[in-house]
């Protein structure tokens, strides 16, 4: 089955993960492997693309770490995993590498405020999402933030249609949990020191 990841700068490595449980049932993952194709050539890049030290089993969940590729190529990330039943199990998933860097990330108004941004984009990774449901909950109590009091109601990020950035500005040091629907991602992390960082990078960091 493919899926497939948001897009990626080159500049950029985190962690992606796999989830085998709607196939796994009651086994658990004993060993697996990721491998890294090109989408267009099928040659083996994983020594390029991959990081092997940052690899790492949780069953049912697998996780690899993607870092570099070429500006504009797709790539494909395969996850072969083998069971303690002898079950083999196989799932991949598109990676697109954004050809520029088209968005502007920008920084919040507020110096103790950081913002959180990810790209979403359909399971081929090959356009923007029309529309997307995402929202960001503070899950620690209210604080007085710049002399305004913000409440624990979920927050809808500021969505772009046509570069597929989303987007919250949100004061650091606060627990807070992402929901973005159409991607799959939800995320509870706390927000870091500094001024941007991408949600999935800082959701593999925590």
């Amino acid at each position: 089955m493919i899926t497939g990841f948001t897009p990626k700068q080159p500049f950029e490595e985190y962690a992606v993960s796999f989830d085998f449980t709607l196939v796994v049932g009651t086994a658990a993952i004993v060993s697996a492997d990721i491998y890294a194709f090109d989408y267009v050539t099928n040659e083996d890049v994983s020594i390029d693309l991959l990081n092997p030290v940052k690899f790492l089993v949780n069953s049912p969940l697998v996780y690899g770490w993607v870092q570099g590729g070429e500006a504009g190529r797709n790539y494909i990330i395969t996850c072969r995993a083998i069971c303690n039943d002898d079950s083999h199990y196989e799932l991949s998933a598109i990676l697109p590498v954004n050809s520029t860097e088209t968005v502007f990330v920008g920084v919040p108004l507020d110096s103790d405020a950081c913002r959180i941004y990810e790209y979403c984009y359909d399971q081929a990774g090959a356009a923007p999402l029309t529309t997307i449901t995402a929202f960001a909950t503070i899950k620690n109590k209210a604080y007085d933030y710049d002399g305004k009091v913000h409440s624990i109601d979920p927050v809808e990020g500021t969505y772009d249609s046509v570069t597929g950035f989303v987007y919250w500005d949100i004061v650091r040091g606060s627990i807070v949990l992402f929901e973005i629907t159409e991607i799959g991602l939800q995320a509870t992390v706390t927000i870091p020191n500094q001024a941007s960082i991408r949600l999935t990078t800082l959701a593999s960091q925590q």
